[in-house]
């Protein structure tokens, strides 16, 4: 009887260590399934996309729905990029004849981050977006544009050639330097434009138009205002607007 209860003692003893010994692996295997997890998870929420293009690629195409675009300078040697799109979506990034494309086929959300050499001009940067932010920073293009609807676009301390913008339902606002020419076409828009240099520097023309109203350096034009055009000026700035409110200002 003793025996017996001494041997059942034992037996319950060891199982009990034996139990403890085999659960300290198994605690490993569970902290690692834990953070396969949460890792896969937050790729679901969340995906991210970056790269760095070829040094002699100078242009970028983006075509996007629903995502903001922020294009800035850096302390580089090439353009790179950070996309941060949600719910574990994706957008088409292609580097092709120099060029760098941006496209989203399908309804997605989120932001992508473009860092172009402080000391590079592009050679083309065109934008078409919609329902999105478009925000420039510190940009030289020597051909650009922009084709905005439902969103925002806001360009600082930019340098164009040859600009473009095609704007409708949004704000626009833009400090910069056109160097050559510059259309600007707004419908249901409310825009400023702030560029540097005089009214005198350029062959300028704008179409009056009664449900808009255009304000030149905070004096209003009216539809007795006429602009002459001198071929002895080198550039050229265009206003074309429905329903829209712009307010150009030049600056030193």
């Amino acid at each position: 009887m003793i025996a017996s209860l001494f041997i059942k003692t034992s037996m319950n003893t060891a199982t009990k260590f034996s139990r403890i010994e085999v659960s300290l692996p198994y605690k490993r295997w569970f902290v690692f399934l834990a953070c396969l997890i949460c890792t896969s998870l937050f790729t679901q929420l969340f995906a991210l996309q970056e790269g760095k293009f070829h040094p002699k690629t100078k242009s970028i195409d983006a075509m996007l729905y629903g995502v903001d675009i922020i294009i800035s300078s850096y302390e580089g040697d090439a353009i790179s990029y950070k996309a941060e799109i949600d719910k574990g979506q994706k957008v088409s990034i292609v580097e092709d004849a120099r060029c760098v494309r941006f496209r989203n086929s399908h309804p997605v959300s989120g932001k992508i981050t473009v860092l172009v050499p402080k000391d590079m001009k592009l050679d083309s940067l065109r934008i078409y977006s919609s329902s999105a932010k478009v925000k420039l920073n510190g940009v030289v293009a020597v051909y650009f544009v922009v084709s905005m609807c439902e969103g925002v676009v806001n360009i600082e301390d930019a340098t164009f050639k040859t600009a473009s913008f095609s704007i409708a339902s949004s704000t626009c606002s833009l400090n910069g330097e056109i160097t050559t020419t510059a259309d600007f076409c707004f419908s249901q828009t409310q825009a400023t434009l702030s560029l540097k240099g005089t009214l005198s520097d350029y062959n300028f023309f704008y179409m009056y138009e009664e449900t808009s109203s255009l304000l030149i350096d905070g004096k209003e034009v009216t539809g007795k205002d006429r602009f002459g055009v001198d071929k002895k000026k080198r550039k050229r700035v265009g206003i074309t607007q429905s329903s829209s409110r712009t307010n150009l200002i030049f600056v030193q």
